[in-house]
């Protein structure tokens, strides 16, 4: 039986994370490495090939990449977003603590940040 980090890091494990948040991937900016939606779906098998590799040998998530967004009021905010890759991973995770979460013993009365909808 695999555990949870095993079954983060497959190649279907992050396939089935592709293609369950492909459209909210679609809509995202790029991140540091300037590789956007269409250069990754380009190279998916060979990408979901070397971050799954990369998550074996212990990922490092990339850097964030802060974009200053005006607001009404004339100030400034800025927002700090992950790559693609990182964002794919982070969707992948949060799939598997979602599948489990009494297995991994976050199944509480008063905790529903992975329940939505409860």
């Amino acid at each position: 039986m695999k555990n949870a980090f095993e079954t983060i890091s497959s190649q279907a494990a992050l396939k089935a994370a592709w293609t369950a948040k492909r459209t909210q991937l679609a809509s995202s900016c790029f991140g540091v490495d300037r590789v956007g939606f269409d250069a990754f779906k380009h190279g998916l098998p060979s990408r979901l090939k070397q971050l799954s590799e990369r998550l074996r040998a212990g990922l490092k998530p990339h850097g964030l990449l802060a974009i200053s967004k005006p607001k009404d009021n004339g100030g400034v905010r800025i927002i700090c977003v992950p790559t693609l890759s990182d964002r794919l991973v982070q969707f992948g995770i949060l799939e598997q603590l979602r599948r489990r979460p009494a297995r991994l013993g976050l199944d509480n009365a008063v905790s529903f940040g992975l329940a939505p909808g409860r």
